[in-house]
Parts: C-alpha cells; sequence; structure tokens
C-alpha cells in the first residue's frame, strides 16, 4: 500500500560548531546522528546520538515547505540569551522538513 504522505530520511549526520539548545537539552559543538522513524506521522520522535550514545531526545512536526530544499541543512533560531536553538532539519530535495518547537515558536504561536 503507498502513502500519499512523504517520507523523511531516517537519519542525519550534522556536525555543530557551536552549542545548539534542542528542547531543553544542550548540545555542545560537535557530530551527532539525528535519527527518527520512516512513518509518515505528523509528529515525529527523533534521537540524538553522539558515538552510539543517545544524548538528547526531541519531538518535532513535519512540516511543507514551498520548494524543495536545495541541501541538507540545519536551521537555528536565536533565543532570548543570544543561545541558538535547533529549529528545523531539510533534506535536500524534499519539500517537507521536521520542525522543532523553540523558546521563539513557544511565545509566538
Amino acid at each position: 500500500v503507498l502513502s500519499a504522505v512523504p517520507v523523511l530520511a531516517a537519519h542525519r549526520e550534522v556536525h555543530l560548531r557551536q552549542d545548539v539548545k534542542l528542547q531543553g537539552s544542550v548540545l555542545p559543538a560537535g557530530l551527532y546522528t539525528f535519527r527518527w522513524k520512516e512513518e509518515g506521522a505528523s509528529e515525529i520522535e527523533v534521537k540524538v546520538f553522539s558515538g552510539r550514545n543517545v544524548v538528547a531526545r526531541a519531538t518535532g512536526t513535519r512540516v511543507v515547505l514551498n520548494k524543495a530544499a536545495s541541501q541538507d541543512a540545519v536551521v537555528f533560531q536565536l533565543d532570548g540569551q543570544g543561545g541558538r536553538e535547533l529549529s528545523r532539519i531539510l533534506s535536500a530535495g524534499r519539500r517537507d522538513a521536521i520542525r522543532f518547537e523553540t523558546t521563539w515558536t513557544a511565545k509566538s504561536e
């Protein structure tokens, strides 16, 4: 059975050049692997690995983009104290992304 809902990639390797917050967890600068299940649901559970260890968990929401992402990317927003919060993960060639609630989105929505 084919699903009409697009399915995101199951993982993304991300090199953070600065400390980043992700829903209450602080990820120090370094290399991480973000993993999630390809289920087509709007809510997505993401595990963040450093090597083989899970260092953070977050819940994201699938969002539809106006056009396909030109490259793999992570998007940050500044919090009220000048720190960075991870807000989206984009996959090259896809018109959907994973969006994480941040301090900014929680206040504005």
